[in-house]
């Protein structure tokens, strides 16, 4: 067997006081493939694979911003964040569940939990579109019904439903290490009922239409494969997104509609969004 390759990503970190202007920002990064963000204090953390790193064009895009913003940049291994996981993150309870990683201790007695031991910092429910995608999982019956998670990362929103209930289970993702990392968490939260698959939205055919669909991606990815995604959601079914921001929900909406989707409800936090559609077009 070959030796591992180590992943590299860059880190970069932006000095930028206005809320408003970190998401304007963040939303530009998003669409030139930064994968991650996080704020700390009045500075705005990205990270983007080395393999699709470019000083110059972000140099450009910097330039052309109508306020001005100080950043620098590292080149950090991957392996680094299970360090960065341990020393900051905390235990998390939210929509009912209790999230930890192996060295937190465990749930109080009767209260469901999702061990999760992420390859990367992202994942870990933490983040406030994790949060809102468990938020409307929380809101369903799930007993029973089947589901597809698209772009699962660490595989949490999958076994989240499959907690509850879910039978049967895809979770679809196109980084490899992402791929492995919800296998091995699927392994330790015992839902041997989750399928995880390696691709992208091309890995959704020959899967059964599911109940629910959940797709926690960003934005152009959204717009891009939503047709395909109702493709593989039964009529009446919902599908939950997020990876967003306010200012995108119009776009998402429309695109939504002439999808065949009808909007139910809308969800927001620490300016991210999240919405919930039900399949309102009978298949032919």
């Amino acid at each position: 067997m070959a030796a591992e390759t180590n992943k590299y990503f860059i880190r970069a970190v932006f000095q930028q006081p206005d809320a408003v202007k970190r998401e304007i920002l963040t939303a530009l990064l998003a669409e030139s493939g930064w994968e991650g963000f996080d704020v700390s204090g009045d500075e705005l953390v990205a990270f983007i694979p080395e393999n699709k790193w470019n000083a110059e064009e972000v140099e450009e895009l910097i330039k052309n911003l109508p306020f001005p913003v100080i950043w620098e940049w590292e080149k950090v291994k991957e392996r680094n964040w299970n360090a960065l996981w341990e020393s900051q993150i905390q235990p998390l309870e939210t929509a009912g569940v209790y999230i930890r990683t192996d060295f937190h201790p465990p749930a109080p007695p009767g209260k469901m939990e999702i061990v999760i031991t992420p390859e990367m910092s992202f994942g870990t429910g933490h983040h406030a579109t994790t949060r809102l995608m468990l938020e409307m999982l929380a809101e369903e019956n799930l007993q029973g019904r089947s589901v597809i998670d698209m772009g699962t990362g660490t595989g949490i929103l999958a076994i989240y439903a499959a907690k509850k209930g879910a039978r049967p289970v895809y979770a679809i993702d196109n980084d490899e290490w992402a791929y492995r990392n919800a296998l091995e968490n699927v392994r330790k939260n015992d839902v041997p009922e989750i399928q995880v698959l390696l691709g992208d939205a091309s890995a959704l055919e020959g899967l059964p239409p599911a109940d629910f669909f959940l797709a926690n991606i960003n934005r152009n990815i959204l717009m891009r494969d939503l047709p395909v995604y109702v493709r593989h959601l039964k009529p009446g079914g919902k599908i939950m997104l997020s990876g967003f921001y306010p200012s995108d929900e119009e776009h998402l909406e429309k695109a939504a509609r002439d999808a065949g989707l009808q909007l139910e409800k809308k969800y927001r936090a620490e300016g991210w969004s999240g919405m919930k559609f039900v399949h309102s077009i009978e298949k032919k």
